[in-house]
């Protein structure tokens, strides 16, 4: 079914009635025809075509509606062609400047609008996520009715771990905290995060000195953690070797035991105990959260990479029969 575009509706109206009953349908097909073309090329082809489509338009409804008929030849060239154009759109302007004013800020609210709307599907709908395997990674939430859609109590990451068996891997994290930070420069707060053992894993994280966080360290509620590269350098220095360096973490000695190499970014989301739209920089066990050993406090994102012969549907209906389960 072919798209209807209202502005381009709306621009055919610049034309006389005599012009539309004559070339309107024409014209119609040629403007869906440029953009189907274009939209094969991508979403920056598709924008810029819809944009110049928009903007041929309007110039040559000026001329056919206020400055008269052209006339042109078989051996007008292309430059030739815009230069009288541009000629009549001048002239109209000088005419008429509160309409041509008008219909140009028409255009560029349309044109706006649509770079918008593609630029966020781009984002969120087309792009993939920047990590390993995205197409089998999952999110497993709580559809409640008083607050939507929203995530678990930690403890249940141990229930989704036992009890699952469409996934090859479960772990997870809370949103981003802000933690107070000293032991290395001047004391001053950072964004955090709590994640499960293979949490940094799932999402494709490596160590570039040191090592990632452990199921023993979760076990253990180890006070140890992993920093980002530009976290290091900014507390210790570029250069500096690990080797078992502490920063006080509101007010508690954490071990160092891992950098993270590159620029590794977390996915931003929030809960009802923490909202922070940051990335996080340095990372601590998911059992040493505050909220680690309480049932009624929803903190921890649950991700899972589903297994090679798992469907979605199957993972879905595993999951809906939890409750009763547990």
């Amino acid at each position: 079914m072919r798209p209807r575009y209202a502005s381009q509706r709306i621009l055919l109206c610049l034309y006389s009635s005599r012009f539309r009953r004559a070339y309107g349908a024409e014209m119609e097909q040629i403007f869906y025809r440029r953009l189907s073309r274009a939209k094969d090329c991508g979403t920056a082809a598709f924008v810029y075509e819809l944009g110049r489509a928009y903007t041929d338009l309007m110039a040559s409804a000026f001329s056919e509606r206020f400055a008269g008929p052209a006339h042109y030849t078989a051996r007008d060239s292309m430059h030739a062609t815009f230069a009288r154009d541009l000629k009549f759109a001048v002239r109209t302007f000088l005419r008429r400047p509160a309409f041509f004013a008008t219909v140009v800020l028409t255009l560029g609210l349309g044109i706006g609008a649509a770079t918008a709307i593609a630029s966020l599907v781009d984002a969120t709908i087309l792009r993939p996520l920047p990590y390993p395997n995205a197409d089998r990674l999952v999110a497993i939430v709580e559809d409640s009715q008083q607050f939507g859609k929203v995530p678990f109590a930690v403890a249940f990451l141990r229930d989704f771990r036992d009890h699952l068996t469409k996934y090859d891997a479960i772990a997870g994290f809370t949103s981003t905290w802000n933690v107070a930070l000293t032991g290395g420069g001047e004391a001053r707060t950072v964004p955090a995060a709590f994640v499960s053992d293979g949490l940094l894993e799932l999402f494709g994280a490596r160590a570039r000195s040191g090592r990632l966080l452990t199921a023993s360290d979760e076990q253990a509620a180890s006070k140890v953690a992993v920093v980002s590269e530009r976290l290091w350098e900014q507390t210790f220095g570029r250069g500096t070797p690990l080797s078992g360096q502490i920063l006080r973490i509101d007010d508690e000695p954490v071990t160092v035991v891992g950098i993270l190499a590159g620029d590794f970014k977390m996915p931003i989301t929030s809960s009802l105990a923490a909202t922070n739209h940051r990335t996080a920089e340095l990372w601590l066990p998911l059992a040493v959260n505050p909220f680690a050993s309480v049932r009624t406090v929803a903190v921890a994102n649950i991700v899972g990479r589903l297994a090679p012969e798992a469907t979605l549907a199957d993972a879905r209906h595993e999951v809906e029969r939890l409750p009763a389960a547990l």
